[in-house]
């Protein structure tokens, strides 16, 4: 735990205390999740990077480019607002050991108003999968 949250402070030096404060919580519930998540990433057997973005009720996920869009981290989970790919089964991913930091953002001191974002890093699980990515 205490690597995590200081990975979060060396990689995010620009956040006021609060900020810092608001994203260590909500980092540590969202890594304490063992299944994908939205904003972790998949590595495809082709080498193509991109994140998971969207669920399915028909045990299929979608992913999308890495800078496809954008991530907004809550507290234990995200949300994806950008272009999405291909569907591809949850049941092909596999879960690597490997941690990766992920872009996200969310509102400065938790204060939702216009123009009021801080855009960050935190960490994310890498899955991978031996499916090609497709261009679509």
């Amino acid at each position: 735990m205490e690597d995590l949250i200081q990975q979060i402070k060396e990689h995010n030096q620009e956040l006021d205390e609060l900020d810092t404060e608001i994203l260590i919580k909500r980092a540590i519930a969202f890594m304490a999740h063992d299944k994908p998540r939205v904003g972790d990433f998949v590595d495809f057997s082709n080498g193509v990077t991109r994140r998971i973005c969207l669920f399915h009720e028909t045990e299929e996920l979608q992913t999308a480019d890495i800078d496809a869009g954008s991530f907004f981290l809550y507290e234990g989970s995200a949300s994806f607002s950008g272009t999405l790919c291909g569907c591809i089964p949850i049941a092909e991913l596999i879960r690597t050991e490997e941690v990766r930091m992920g872009k996200f953002w969310f509102f400065h001191h938790g204060e939702v108003k216009a123009y009021n974002g801080v855009r960050f890093v935190s960490p994310c699980r890498v899955w991978k999968t031996a499916l090609e990515a497709g261009i679509f």
